[in-house]
């Protein structure tokens, strides 16, 4: 049961979910349209390489401008705050600072590269709070997404 929270929560924080503040976030170049996302997370105390998770869903020129383009989940209700937003030459950064349901939050920083139709995040992530065993609360992961075309 901890592994599949610890999965859940992974997949669902993937790129910063419930991204409030927008404007706190760093500005690259996107396109509109149907995107497919491949998450790979791995966590030292997970005796095994865990499986991807992945799914398409359409991103809309809203979705860009309001800072939800990278999100893995568009209505996970997750409070972000985000801070140390960078961006130039095809890359971009930013910490965000997530309240999660059940009395959890998370600290990630993610690295993005942007390649023509690709976006690729690399993400350092610490849980706190929540009954997830300590062993368990750091983690990386990878999200690639890649678009597809037209929704």
């Amino acid at each position: 049961m901890r592994l599949t929270r610890f999965l859940l929560v992974s997949g669902v924080l993937g790129a910063g979910v419930g991204l409030a503040q927008a404007q706190n976030l760093p500005k690259f170049d996107m396109k509109p349209g149907k995107y497919s996302y491949v998450m790979e997370s791995h966590n030292p105390a997970v005796p095994f390489k865990m499986p991807p998770m992945s799914f398409t869903q359409c991103v809309t020129a809203k979705d860009i401008d309001e800072g939800r383009a990278l999100r893995t989940q568009k209505d996970a209700g997750v409070d972000c705050q985000y801070t140390n937003a960078k961006s130039g030459g095809g890359r971009f950064s930013y910490t965000a600072t997530c309240k999660i349901p059940g009395d959890m939050t998370m600290v990630a920083d993610y690295d993005g590269k942007v390649t023509g139709g690709t976006i690729t995040l690399d993400v350092k992530q610490k849980m706190q709070g929540g009954s997830m065993p300590d062993n368990m609360r750091s983690s990386t992961m990878t999200m690639v997404m890649t678009r597809q075309g037209d929704c």
